[in-house]
């Protein structure tokens, strides 16, 4: 299969705090094989993940190397499902959407199964060779309506001036036709079909994720 994403180059402790994204194109899916994620991770085998396929929004855990069974699942609504999150809370790890960015719904909880104090953050797409381009669209990246810029500005990008900030992310592609990119307001992760390693992420080093809850 193929790997198209990004992730902070940095890690960040999740404990009584969350980060979110805004998904506003979750790309083509009728593409069987298609998906975009929304993960955290503490490293290559332990992982959370929110993704889209198939037309379910899902929530998966990676612990091992392992990914065992679907935790939960919904049919997926660009509405309803706007806005994915990760929230820490007293021992419990949370997976969220919200329609507005400020009231949530959870998909799925379970204690943190892994220490949240050192994690990294994770946008991708992945899919095995198909006949046509589809793009994940990805605006507000640890940013909520109901909590102003300043007070996240340490881990966040509203994408809002059509230039990659050179100060917070590295592009980093490998395949001819795969691009990641500032556009429209948004940040996108463009496939060719068969999408290939992107390394977008390289973020100045905070102690901490600082977001609403």
């Amino acid at each position: 299969g193929g790997y198209c994403g990004a992730w902070t180059r940095n890690y960040y402790s999740l404990v009584g705090s969350s980060v979110s994204i805004q998904m506003v194109d979750a790309g083509n899916q009728s593409l069987t094989s298609f998906s975009s994620n929304f993960t955290i991770g503490r490293d290559d085998n332990n992982g959370l993940d929110i993704c889209v396929q198939n037309g379910l929004i899902e929530a998966w855990k990676e612990i091992g190397g392992s990914w065992g069974s679907r935790l939960a699942y919904q049919t997926y609504s660009p509405v309803t499902h706007k806005y994915w999150r990760f929230r820490e809370a007293s021992g419990t790890v949370y997976w969220e959407y919200s329609a507005d960015g400020s009231s949530w719904s959870v998909l799925h909880s379970e204690a943190s199964p892994f220490d949240m104090r050192k994690i990294y953050v994770e946008m991708y797409t992945w899919c095995d060779p198909e006949a046509s381009t589809t793009t994940m669209k990805v605006d507000d990246f640890n940013i909520l309506p109901s909590r102003p810029l300043d007070l996240i500005r340490n881990l966040s990008d509203d994408f809002e001036d059509d230039v990659l900030s050179w100060g917070l992310w590295k592009p980093d592609t490998n395949a001819v036709g795969e691009l990641a990119l500032e556009r429209n307001g948004r940040f996108e992760l463009v496939s060719n079909g068969e999408m290939a390693y992107t390394n977008i992420f390289t973020v100045p080093t905070y102690n901490r994720i600082v977001t609403g809850k």
